[in-house]
Formats: structure tokens, sequence, C-alpha cells
């Protein structure tokens, strides 16, 4: 008998990180699940996937989320503030989900969800909830991300994220909260290797149930392809040989890198006679701020925000994909470009850990060390073509076992038989 899941996702499935989440929606399909998908706003040519707030927030909640972000420093974000106050009603969810239900599996949630709606859905269904968590906020009083601050160790409290003392009782109050609704719920949380350790670390995960998974790539979608008539697509000059991308939603971002991405091409750059500076170029996607393109001594092409399916191609266009992140659990685009056959050079952190650090796909510099990120690219840039499609067929290879729509359902079918 088919099993049927909810599934919640706030991200928008099309663009950007919610991807992640269509892929994961449509693997279950193909598997034979029963899958009832709801996001926050309505999504154009997709009928099967349905919003909880049609087309756009509402002027209150619009209102709500920009004053909150007010009382936030830079380079923190959270979600909500008490979980009593979710940023969309519960009654609202909850009186347009359909049920009964086998299972219910969140991602993404910020703007849609808090600890309380997921706490009112496990009361209503009495099933399993599975938390496929895409940052660290379900081990925090709030923070998406705590950086250096290790009181999600403790209670919180004392929060550098706010700009007022006064503000941060919520952050406090929040843990202890949190900490009844796993007792009550005991969700099932999804992460990688490296996540999981710090989720071990923390006050409300270190007793409970962490499942390592890996995120769900459309293997079809992101896939190799010819780099001859990719390159004549995007009219890359003959004497470039050896194409480098990079991308983030916004390199201003500290965790993303930006700054030790510069530092290591500019170091690889200057180990470069001129003939073999000839052959350079960088593709970058995403906000690259016109100071950081500058500061850049390799041939740079600044892309911009891409679609998906254009995204697909440069990855598959590409000798190598360069992931400075600092602090991440992912990123995704690890493992999209590791489908595409794109080798990656990374930091040892996040997703990395488990797919590229001595995998033989890329290669995993000491954190923040951008000389020996600069060392992975070398290595990459001094490969004989023989060497290049044997990585190449490497990572094809490690993304199909890890990452693809039957490892999915590998790992969910057995996370639904209670395995780790």
């Amino acid at each position: 008998m088919s099993r049927r899941i909810l599934f919640i996702s706030s991200a928008d499935p099309i663009h950007g990180p919610g991807r992640l989440m269509l892929d994961t929606y449509e693997a279950m399909k193909r598997g034979g699940y029963e899958v009832d998908f709801y996001t926050l706003y309505t999504v154009q040519g997709r009928p099967d996937i349905h919003a909880f707030c049609g087309d756009r927030p509402g002027l209150t909640t619009r209102i709500r989320n920009y004053l909150f972000t007010r009382i936030q420093k830079p380079a923190y974000y959270f979600f909500y503030g008490r979980e009593e106050r979710p940023p969309i009603p519960t009654g609202h969810i909850l009186k347009q989900l359909k049920g009964p239900y086998d299972l219910i599996y969140i991602g993404f949630w910020q703007g849609l969800l808090s600890f309380e709606t997921v706490a009112r859905l496990y009361d209503k269904y009495q099933v399993p909830v599975v938390l496929a968590t895409v940052d660290m906020s379900v081990m925090t009083g709030g923070c998406h991300y705590p950086h250096s601050c290790t009181r999600y160790q403790q209670e919180c409290g004392r929060c550098p994220g706010l700009k007022h003392p006064v503000l941060d009782t919520f952050t406090r109050h929040n843990i202890h909260y949190r900490e009844r609704f796993y007792a009550h719920v005991n969700p099932i949380v999804l992460t990688n290797s490296f996540v999981a350790r710090i989720f071990m670390e923390s006050r409300l995960l270190r007793d409970r149930r962490i499942v390592k998974v890996f995120p769900v790539i459309d293997e079809h979608f992101f896939c190799p392809k010819d780099r001859i008539s990719l390159r004549a697509r995007f009219r890359i000059p003959v004497e470039k040989d050896f194409i480098m991308l990079a991308g983030a939603q916004n390199f201003r971002d500290d965790r993303k890198g930006g700054r030790y991405l510069v530092a290591a091409l500019n170091d690889f750059y200057g180990s470069l006679c001129e003939e073999e500076r000839k052959r350079v170029l960088l593709l970058c996607v995403g906000n690259m701020e016109r100071e950081m393109e500058q500061a850049l001594r390799v041939d740079c092409r600044s892309m911009g925000y891409v679609a998906l399916d254009v995204l697909a191609d440069l990855y598959a266009l590409s000798n190598v994909f360069l992931s400075p992140s600092v602090e991440d659990g992912g990123p995704l685009m690890v493992n999209q470009a590791l489908s595409c056959g794109t080798p990656v050079v990374s930091f040892k952190i996040g997703t990395a850990l488990d797919v590229v650090d001595g995998k033989g796909t890329g290669y995993c510099a000491m954190l923040r060390d951008s000389g020996d990120f600069a060392a992975g690219i070398r290595q990459h840039f001094l490969m004989t073509p023989a060497q290049q499609e044997t990585v190449s067929e490497r990572c094809r290879a490690m993304a199909l076992e890890t990452t693809s729509f039957g490892a999915c359902m590998r790992s969910l079918d057995n996370i639904l038989k209670g395995g780790d």
C-alpha cells in the first residue's frame, strides 16, 4: 500500500536553493509515495504544489517581518521571535491540510512555520516527523547560523546577534520551548556528517536521533554535457582551456568566503607563467561586488544570477568548481557540480567532507587557508586531459551513489524502517 507524506517547504521550489526540496519531492513520487507538497506562495505552472498563502504575503506579515529584521545585527539572521508567534498562524495552516498522513517531512520553513506549528502538526496526525535541515537553526534559540557563538551548547540568551540585550530573552525562551518540543515529538533530524558533529554538541540535539543523509539532486537535470558546444554557446575564447566556476547568492556574506576566494585565486595566478595565465578564466554566478571583481588578477566574467538550467550548463562547462564557504552546512552547489562531473575545490567543511575529501573528486583545503585552496586549484590545472576525464567520471559516480533520486529513496525507505 502506498504511504502518504505531508511535505512542507517554504522556499520557492523552482528558483534557488528551494530546488533541493522540489527534487526530493520528485524522488518521493517516483519511488511510489503519495505526496502532498505545500509551500508558502503559488508556484506558477505547478497545480500539484499547494500554497498556504496565495500569491504574496499580506501587509501585516510584511510589516512584521521588516520590523523584525531591524533588531538583528549584520551577518545574523532569525526566522522569527518567540515560538508561540509563528510567521503564519498555525490555525491557517492546519485547516488547509487534507490528511491523514504516514509521515511529515519538513525542509525550509522560514517565513512559514515555527516549532509550535510542527508540534501542532504532530499532535493532529500522530506520525513521525522528519526535519531535513538546511542550516543550524534547529539547534539554536533562533539564529540560522551561530558563527563563533557557542551559547547553543547551554541555553542561548546573551545573544550576540541582536542589537539590544532586552531583546535576547526570546532566544533563551525558545531553547526551553524547543527542549520540550524535542521530548514530545522526537523528530528525525537529517543532515550531513559535518553538521551532525556540531548538532551533537548542542543542548537540544545531543541526545536526539540524527541521521546522516545527502541532499537530493536530479541527476538528469544536473549531468555531464558536451563541453565543445557549451564553449560555443557561452563564447569562451579558444585559448581559455581552464575554466573555473564560483558561485554564491551573496559573496558579501562572510560565511561564503569571498575574501578567501580572491586571495586563493590571486595566489594561484601568481604561480603561473604568462602563457599559463592566458589559459585561465573564472566564471562567477551570484552577487559579486565590483570591488571583489576588481581585486581579482585572473580574467573574470561575472554572470550575475542565472536560471538553474544555465547554472547546470556552467557546471558542465567548467573544469573545476570553487566553493570557498567557511561556515556552511552545504553548500548544495558542491553536490550539483559533482552530478555534472565537475570536481570541487573547497575548504574542509560541510558536505565536501562527505563527497570530496579523500574521495578523488576534488580537493579539500584546510579551513580559511587560502594558500592551500590555491594549491587545490593548481592541482587541477596541472592535470592532463586523461586525468581530468578520470576525475570527472569519479565525480559523476559519487553523485549517483549519494545524491541521485535512487539514493534518496534508499535513504527514505531506511528511515521509515527505523534505520540510521
